[in-house]
């Protein structure tokens, strides 16, 4: 059986800590995998999020942004840190369209994700959609949609 990143033909290159880019056919579609929140880690992948959507993006593209952090060890709950790097790659954005998908583990602390949502909601623009799902299947139907 094909994994989801399989079935949709994502191409993937490693980079530091362990954090997996890949890119979509889809032109503008964006794929990573982040095994970590640790700040390190979090920080790697804010500044790759950035450079890659600049680098495979035209300005009047749509952005499809599929974040999966499914497979972090270490995320129980979001930290202000994970929603900080979120708002910091949102706000390198602020004229693009499109969608981001948010994959987190179901051990999550529920109580945390609407916050976590609204927060996303508040500073993103309005041109930007951000989904939060349980599992990367999820998130790839809503990108297609």
């Amino acid at each position: 059986m094909l994994s989801p990143y399989q079935k949709h033909q994502i191409n993937f290159e490693g980079c530091e800590q362990g954090i997996f880019c890949g890119l979509s056919s889809t032109p503008g579609s964006v794929v990573f995998i982040i095994p970590s929140i640790t700040r390190i880690v979090l920080d790697i992948w804010a500044d790759k999020v950035i450079t890659t959507l600049n680098e495979v993006c035209c300005a009047d593209q749509t952005v499809r942004l599929l974040c999966d952090f499914s497979h972090a060890e270490n995320l129980t709950t979001v930290t202000p840190y994970l929603s900080g790097k979120f708002e910091e790659i949102m706000a390198n954005f602020p004229t693009r369209t499109g969608q981001v998908a948010i994959v987190l583990p179901n051990r999550v602390l529920p109580y945390r994700m609407p916050r976590f949502a609204a927060d996303l909601k508040r500073t993103q623009q309005l041109s930007i959609a951000v989904s939060i799902f349980s599992n990367v299947e999820q998130a790839f139907h809503w990108l297609e949609e």
